[in-house]
């Protein structure tokens, strides 16, 4: 029996970062902290792409300012949303001058609410040495949005990384390293899901499909049924009208099927051979 989880839940000039680029350049949370740059922080509306404006007040020299990975934009209300940068940033700003850029910043807090458009953030580093971890992981490998979002919130919020697609072996190098920082189960399915806010601002997960490979060991021939089942036992789907099994031995085969609009819950896939749950 294969155990399956269905979760509804209700103009910038960036460099591409490499060790000598770092090396000159000033961390911008050292400039802020010296009076060197002042910086503003105002909210874009959303919670990851193109979240925070950030405008730099340089009234010095010329300069190249990183914004390192783990670099945290915070709320001053408790149920809304804190930001983090994914990946070290690179800006370059002219002397005496004020220069606006529009950051990629993701949400560190699912259950809270998105930023609405216009909040004025604070400016901090990030502590959760996990999270830490996973960025590092990521860096400069090019993930979407969705998967860095995804790989987050499985730190932040314990979401659960079956979101992680592993038939692409980048993402699937992710999800184990995920599987280990988090301890979550790397299980057999794949999750693919949406994500919005809603009018309330509150972040919505919608399972659209769940797909995996289902290998098994025939012992006996005959016609093999396939069952979706609840966490209680009820048979909610048969799919198919049987598989012949005509040889013993080892078998596998894909399993997709989709689940939009399904009630949360935890369902099971089992297979049968008349009356025998072998799988």
């Amino acid at each position: 029996m294969q155990k399956l989880l269905v979760l509804l839940f209700v103009p910038l000039l960036f460099s591409n970062v490499q060790t000598t680029e770092i090396s000159h350049s000033t961390d911008l949370h050292a400039l802020v902290s010296s009076g060197e740059v002042k910086c503003e922080i105002l909210t874009n509306g959303g919670y990851n792409e193109s979240s925070i404006k950030l405008k730099l007040i340089n009234s010095g020299k010329g300069r190249r300012v990183l914004i390192p990975a783990g670099t945290r934009f915070t709320s001053s209300l408790s149920e809304e949303q804190d930001l983090v940068i994914p990946e070290d940033l690179i800006v370059a700003l002219p002397r005496n001058t004020d220069k606006e850029y529009n950051v990629d910043a993701y949400c560190v807090q699912q259950s809270n609410l998105s930023p609405s458009e216009g909040e004025s953030f604070g400016l901090s580093k990030e502590t959760d040495q996990d999270l830490l971890k996973v960025l590092n992981f990521m860096s400069g490998k090019e993930f979407e949005t969705d998967i860095i979002q995804d790989a987050i919130w499985s730190v932040t919020d314990g979401s659960s990384i079956a979101s992680i697609d592993r038939s692409n072996p980048k993402c699937e190098e992710l999800r184990k390293y995920l599987s280990e920082i988090t301890g979550q189960e790397d299980v057999w399915y794949d999750l693919d899901r949406d994500h919005y806010a809603n009018e309330s601002r509150e972040i919505v997960a919608e399972t659209k499909e769940v797909s995996g490979n289902i290998a098994y060991e025939a012992t006996q021939t005959g016609s093999v049924k396939m069952q979706v089942t609840t966490e209680e036992g009820r048979v909610i789907r048969e799919l198919g009208g049987g598989m012949p099994i005509s040889r013993l031995g080892k078998y596998k085969f894909r399993f997709s099927m989709k689940v939009q609009g399904w009630d949360q819950g935890v369902y099971f896939v089992q297979l049968k051979l008349g009356d025998n749950v072998f799988h």
